[in-house]
């Protein structure tokens, strides 16, 4: 695959109009540095993808979208995304929003490969040996999932495939299954939020609207500091249609949220000032 435009055109324009401007300028940029680098072409579940829902059939395989195999240590290719890890296009408008995005560059070739596919499968890359075929892509993500904001990867180092329930709607009415329990964890088991990361991980919450609906609270997870879980009763969830979501304690007493802990959280819950950022949500039903 041959770039849209020269790379040094590129660069010095810093403007490119296709996805393969970034990775020709990228490969061209690797192999000045005495990298072994190469643009892969291939299919992106990026903006307007739609999951596959039960009983639709198999489309045939499509491209659209290009990103980079580039050899590293000890030989190893490392699967990145310049185009996605520079921006994206903004919620329900096409203009373009300029943002770094790390967990394209960092993250594992078997999870890079569950939101790309190569025309040809031996850039997969795969390390845990799985033969990966169109179809098993495509049937990854079918259903839909939990809506995810942001960056969690790089904001605070959780991979966004761990989060649980993985899907997007959640029965408030399930005798079977009284108590639901969420879940999610960092992208590596050595990762360290203060070496890896922004700084000291904040204090994570589920907002729920209570029983019926009628009492809106934050419920602190438990952690190690490497995964976060909390089990809620069912019922207590809230109502059908309303959302429930992962926060982020920002701010707390008119000071930084980050090295808050659990036990200062719970002391001085709702009696002073707080502010919240939001990582991911459900939807009851």
């Amino acid at each position: 695959m041959q770039p849209a435009q020269s790379s040094s055109k590129t660069l010095h324009s810093r403007r490119s109009v296709l996805t393969e401007d970034e990775t020709g300028l990228f490969a061209a940029l690797a192999m000045k540095a005495g990298l072994e680098a190469v643009v892969v072409g291939g299919h992106g579940k990026g903006f307007g993808h739609s999951p596959l829902k039960q009983g639709d059939p198999l489309p045939p395989f499509s491209a659209g979208h290009a990103w980079n195999a580039v050899r590293i240590d000890n030989g190893q290719w490392k699967l990145v995304d310049a185009c996605w890890g520079a921006g994206s296009l903004g919620c329900g408008s096409n203009q373009y929003n300029r943002h770094f995005t790390a967990s394209e560059f960092t993250r594992s070739n078997e999870d890079f490969g569950y939101t790309h596919y190569p025309e040809n499968r031996d850039y997969l890359f795969r390390n845990d040996g799985r033969t990966y075929t169109w179809e098993d892509y495509l049937m990854d993500d079918m259903g839909e999932r939990l809506q995810i904001y942001g960056d969690p990867e790089g904001d605070h180092g959780v991979n966004r495939r761990t989060f649980q329930p993985a899907m997007k709607h959640i029965k408030v009415h399930d005798p079977h299954d009284p108590v639901v329990r969420f879940q999610f964890a960092v992208s590596c088991p050595h990762w360290d939020h203060e070496r890896n990361g922004k700084g000291k991980p904040y204090v994570m919450t589920l907002n729920i609207g209570g029983r019926d609906g009628r009492k809106t609270q934050h419920i602190p997870f438990n952690t190690d500091g490497k995964s976060w879980w909390v089990d809620v009763n069912r019922i207590d969830l809230g109502a059908p249609g309303q959302k429930i979501t992962v926060c982020f304690v920002t701010s707390f007493d008119n000071k930084d949220g980050r090295g808050l802990t659990i036990q200062q959280y719970k002391a001085k819950q709702g009696r002073v000032a707080s502010a919240w950022g939001s990582m991911c949500c459900w939807e009851l039903v």
